[in-house]
């Protein structure tokens, strides 16, 4: 059997993706569509007031306007239809990528106290390479991404890792220390208990702004967002995704981490 080839775009929306986002952005094209109209009508009204080849001149005139003025419109509305279809569809794709990340998630947390400490310590490690799992799940669409999970130990001096997953060109990830520059601000960013997102770690101004806390070792990477494993009383460590180029990770992204470093803040409590 004839494998089938690849699907090409419909030249109808080839069309509608390259005419589309000038025509509802653009102000000179908006501007027409407000001009088109008015000049059309006054088009027919010098027609109605000229004779013989002057009348089918501005006329045709009036009717090339409007003709145009129609179709840029329709062009324009079928592409806000297409925008919110790819974004109700990629809507729709994330919360079933996030239901199946996080439902293992869940089922492991549930039932955490019914069990004993030692076994919730297990479990609670178990948790930490599932959420790492997650992350990388829910964010396929970054490439090469590597998330990580570092959890502070008992005396609070250091942050181990006790999960990590993704790009490993560099190594696995290492731990984070009290009394060194690099670990100091791994530990105020958690203190901070405030999400922490780096677009471009060699922007010198963006990093000038973070005010002392954690700014990434720029190996491998180029941006990155660090979120604090914390609750309403205690600190328990942090999750961290990074990625090689600046805009492979966004604003937004923030959010889901810290869903995750939530969930991770359940699991450690319970055994604390």
């Amino acid at each position: 059997m004839t494998a089938r080839p690849p699907s090409q775009p419909r030249i109808r929306d080839t069309v509608i993706d390259k005419l589309g986002p000038p025509l509802d952005r653009s102000i000179i094209w908006r501007s027409l569509g407000i001009l088109l109209p008015g000049v059309a009508a006054a088009a027919f009204g010098i027609g109605a007031n000229v004779h013989g080849r002057a009348v089918w001149w501005w006329n045709g005139a009036g009717i090339v306007l409007l003709v145009g003025y129609t179709i840029l419109d329709w062009l324009r509305e079928l592409y806000r239809g297409r925008v919110r279809l790819i974004g109700d569809t990629a809507a729709a794709t994330l919360v079933v990528s996030l239901r199946d990340a996080l439902r293992p998630i869940a089922e492991e947390i549930a039932d955490m106290q019914t069990v004993l400490k030692d076994v919730r310590r297990a479990r609670a490690n178990g948790i930490a390479r599932l959420c790492a799992d997650a992350l990388k799940l829910v964010m396929k669409d970054v490439d090469n991404l590597r998330c990580v999970v570092y959890r502070m130990n008992s005396d609070g001096d250091v942050l181990g890792v006790l999960a990590w997953v993704g790009r490993s060109d560099t190594g696995p990830p290492r731990e984070f220390r009290r009394g060194d520059q690099r670990g100091d601000a791994a530990f105020q960013t958690i203190e901070q208990r405030e999400p922490c997102f780096v677009r471009d770690v060699n922007d010198q101004a963006e990093i000038a702004a973070l005010s002392g806390v954690y700014q990434g070792t720029r190996s491998g990477y180029r941006t990155f967002i660090s979120a604090p494993i914390v609750d309403n009383q205690h600190n328990y460590g942090m999750v961290t995704v990074d990625a090689p180029l600046p805009g492979d990770l966004l604003h937004a992204d923030r959010h889901l981490v810290m869903l995750v470093a939530d969930m991770l803040a359940i699991a450690f409590a319970s055994v604390r």
